[in-house]
């Protein structure tokens, strides 16, 4: 019996080597990239002692016997093998019944021979786990099975379930057919192309549970799977054993032609999941994701200023904020998130928007994530804008005024010995600079601030109604000094105003 692997390890498919992959193993990548050639080729792959079984990514058909489909099957033992081998199959699931009568048949004989093992019942259990609104039990008069509707109890025919529930029976099923039939003698791969088709995101996490119980303690069994779905990735962000990989846009050509060697590097997604995993699991990818482009941003404080923003243009400017936690994080995650997006959509497009801190160059983008500067030193200092002010109905000038005022009330404080603000070296500092509204950094007396300016609101809300509500003078005010688009600075309002409204 082969050991145990020690993971990494590689897989050569003809002239791709798949580097360092681990029990659960996705290849992420645009439609036309290569991804199902090159599983559709491992499953060709001779003299790699490796068992593979490959499932077609459209899986038509229904649930129902079929004895064209079972003789077919049991008259040659390549047909399964030769008729997946094509991303499109009529009757995958005809043969996905005849293949749980064979699991049926295998594990009824194993049982026989060994009451220990675990019965026929619980590879039905196990199927049903996955489904909410119906089972399925053991035919009792033939083999297969029928599907039963929880609530009536009544049996369903197979083209009357959800398309949901008929992949999730079938790639169960299929699952479990291949688990029971390993060679623990030779390494064993399941090849899943697009198990997503069809199923919500809720779904696919669960079906990723499910194949995660099976071959976690098989110590020859690996899964690679093909997928756009970012929830499929989000399902496995905290597991040690599962890798991820994005195909170049050239790779399919290069299989095609096999005039190159190429190479496929997996990463550990446990080790992006704190990162960025976290960002595609939320974001809303029922929507067509350029609608709601991610905006990647340094704090919470700046993810509520955007959401507000999309809130009160009631969607003309709609981003999905995604928090970076500090600026150390943002060049990190702003790669990672270009490489998922470039593998998932067509004209992809994220942003990463980031405080000045004193900074006035712009910085390079990162790949599809345009890279944002704002000319002032953080968002706080947009409380202090002509546009912001005149919203909590105080001008700049009345501003300052009342901050002098303050100042020499606190002064007074101190020279009788009394006990002056916390803060007041602060303002003192910044009334020195000449109030530098835009570069002083104004974090810590933020709510003095505004304080002073009789605002009831937060200053998050009050800067993101203000940008809304604005959104139309943006272009006509960048060049203006005191212009909260002046703040922004000129690529941030061209990419986060101006295009988003065309």
């Amino acid at each position: 019996m082969e050991k145990s692997p020690s993971y990494p390890v590689d897989i050569q498919v003809f002239q791709t080597t798949l580097k360092n992959t681990n029990k659960i193993n996705i290849i992420m990548g645009k439609n036309g990239s290569g991804k199902s050639t090159l599983l559709q080729q491992a499953v060709d792959s001779k003299g790699n002692n490796i068992q593979y079984k490959y499932i077609s990514p459209e899986r038509g058909g229904i649930l129902v016997a079929d004895a064209n489909i079972a003789n077919n099957i049991h008259g040659s033992p390549n047909n399964i093998i030769t008729t997946r081998k094509q991303n499109q199959l009529i009757n995958f699931k005809r043969q996905t019944f005849v293949l749980f009568e064979t699991l049926e048949r295998n594990t009824l004989r194993k049982f026989e021979k060994n009451p220990e093992l675990p019965s026929f019942q619980s590879s039905i259990d196990k199927i049903n786990t996955l489904l909410t609104h119906v089972k399925i039990e053991r035919n009792n008069d033939t083999s297969g099975f029928h599907i039963i509707h929880k609530q009536s109890k009544n049996i369903i025919k197979g083209d009357k379930i959800s398309s949901g529930e008929s992949e999730l029976i079938t790639l169960a099923i299929e699952v479990l057919v291949f688990s029971n039939n390993i060679n623990t003698n030779i390494k064993n791969i399941l090849l899943l192309d697009e198990p997503d088709t069809h199923l919500h995101p809720d779904l696919q996490v669960q079906f990723m549970k499910f194949l995660w119980e099976e071959v976690k303690d098989s110590p020859c069994m690996q899964i690679i799977i093909s997928t756009h779905s970012t929830a499929i990735l989000s399902a496995f962000s905290d597991n040690k054993a599962a890798t991820v990989a994005f195909t170049p846009e050239t790779l399919g050509k290069d299989i095609r032609e096999g005039t190159k060697e190429n190479i496929l590097s997996f990463q550990n997604i446990q080790e992006i999941n704190h990162d960025i995993i976290p960002i595609f699991g939320a974001h809303p990818l029922s929507r067509v994701f350029n609608e709601s482009p991610i905006l990647i941003v340094e704090g919470e404080d700046d993810s509520r200023i955007w959401q507000q923003v999309t809130r009160s243009s009631q969607g003309k400017i709609n981003f999905h904020p995604c928090v970076a936690e500090n600026v150390s994080n943002i060049n990190k995650i702003s790669k990672q998130t270009s490489q998922i997006i470039q593998s998932i959509y067509d004209d992809p497009i994220a942003y990463a928007l980031r405080d000045g801190d004193g900074k006035e160059e712009d910085i390079e983008d990162e790949g599809a994530v345009i890279q944002l500067r704002m000319k002032c030193y953080e968002a706080e200092n947009m409380i202090l804008s002509d546009e912001v002010l005149e919203k909590m109905g105080v001008s700049w000038e009345e501003m300052k005024n009342r901050m002098d005022k303050w100042i020499e009330t606190e002064e007074k404080k101190e020279q009788k010995k009394e006990k002056p603000h916390k803060n007041l070296a602060k303002f003192q500092d910044f009334q020195a600079g000449g109030y530098d509204r835009k570069m002083f950094k104004i974090k810590k007396i933020r709510n003095d601030i505004m304080y002073l300016a009789e605002s009831g609101k937060s200053w998050e809300v009050i800067i993101g109604q203000t940008l809304a509500e604005n959104r139309f003078q943006a272009q006509d005010s960048i060049n203006v000094e005191g212009s909260i688009f002046n703040f922004l600075g000129e690529k941030a309002v061209k990419h986060l105003f101006i295009n988003q409204m065309k």
